[in-house]
């Protein structure tokens, strides 16, 4: 287990280094005309800037502000220029050198590396380009689904961000007439995203007691258990039902249940006569005040139930014993009866 920890927070230190692709002179760069070669270039983070913690089963939207910090560390003179044309020329270069910062063409996709419970519907978004100092106009949005049955906590998302810079400039021809070679390179920095499922009661059946017959009324006893981080204050259970039932007492007072506790509801129904004798599921929801006191109502809680046969259908075994005794009784009455009669007559 610690094991496991410690690879899992050297993985994140390691993706917020930038790391570079494997870089190749251009062939129109030969080095020989280059007065300088500069340190530098763009650094790139990126914050949430909106809400960071979500609820289990919501839609939302993932903002996120990205940041350039890049600067420029310094010059090395790589050619020293040896005439005015070669001094203007050089003048030159150092002013296209100042571009090194820009991260070029920015593309931002969130990944999610360590299976945190988010579905990830958006694909990779167009950012453009970011100089030094600069940030987004506008955030960046990722469209996320939060599982249903997401444990509450803190998780890790991965924010890609792929981008050219300029790596060096190099200036040939004439003051009035320069001739500007570019050279890019392609780099990717990867940003941890920490976001958070709220502490919240989460409900699931534990089990349903009830008997259901065609035409008949009914009590459905149902135990729920609060799976859930926090404690659901003043919990009213109560079911929707369609065809074959309805309701003659929907809703159920569970009181304050705690996590891991349980509460027991019963609910009145009838079911319709010609009810098809087969499994169903009754949806049921829970409302409840949350710790602030706000009033929340759960997602849909499946209630499995049976119809069974109709009792007028299939004789139950104890009834067709009890009419065998009785028909056997008869047939022994009436031997004894006929054989007392033949005796009398004698």
């Amino acid at each position: 287990m610690y094991g496991s920890k410690l690879l899992t927070t050297m993985l994140i230190l390691l993706v917020m280094i930038p790391v570079c692709y494997a870089s190749y002179i251009p062939q129109s760069f030969s080095l020989s005309d280059n007065y300088y070669t500069v340190y530098g270039g763009p650094e790139l983070d990126a914050v949430i800037a909106g809400e960071s913690e979500f609820e289990r089963g919501d839609d939302v939207y993932l903002l996120i502000d990205i940041y350039n910090y890049g600067k420029i560390l310094g010059f090395d003179s790589d050619k020293t220029p040896s005439n005015a044309n070669e001094i203007a020329l050089a003048q030159i270069e150092k002013n296209y050198e100042e571009g090194v910062t820009t991260a070029i063409g920015i593309l931002a996709t969130l990944e999610n590396p360590y299976d945190a419970p988010f579905d990830i519907k958006s694909p990779t978004q167009s950012v453009g380009s970011l100089r030094g100092g600069e940030k987004t106009h506008a955030p960046v949005e990722f469209e996320l689904k939060v599982y249903e049955d997401a444990p509450a906590g803190e998780y890790t998302l991965i924010l890609n961000l792929t981008y050219e810079y300029q790596k060096n400039v190099e200036i040939s021809g004439t003051p009035n007439m320069p001739e500007v070679n570019f050279w890019y390179d392609d780099e990717v920095t990867y940003i941890p995203i920490k976001v958070k499922v709220k502490k919240e009661p989460l409900f699931e059946v534990v089990s349903v007691d009830c008997d259901l017959y065609p035409g008949k009324k009914s009590i459905i006893e149902v135990v729920y258990k609060n799976v859930g981080e926090e404690t659901a204050r003043e919990a009213i259970a109560r079911v929707s039902v369609v065809d074959p039932f309805s309701s003659i007492d929907d809703q159920a007072y569970l009181g304050d249940i705690e996590p891991n506790g349980t509460a027991t509801a019963i609910f009145k129904l009838k079911v319709d006569s010609d009810a098809v004798a087969k499994p169903y599921a009754i949806d049921s929801e829970i409302k409840y005040k949350d710790e602030i006191g706000d009033t929340k109502i759960s997602d849909i809680i499946k209630i499995p139930v049976e119809v069974k046969q109709s009792e007028g259908g299939i004789i139950p075994i104890e009834k067709i014993v009890v009419v065998i005794g009785i028909v056997i009784g008869i047939i022994i009455g009436r031997y004894f009866f006929k054989r007392k009669f033949d005796m009398g007559k004698r």
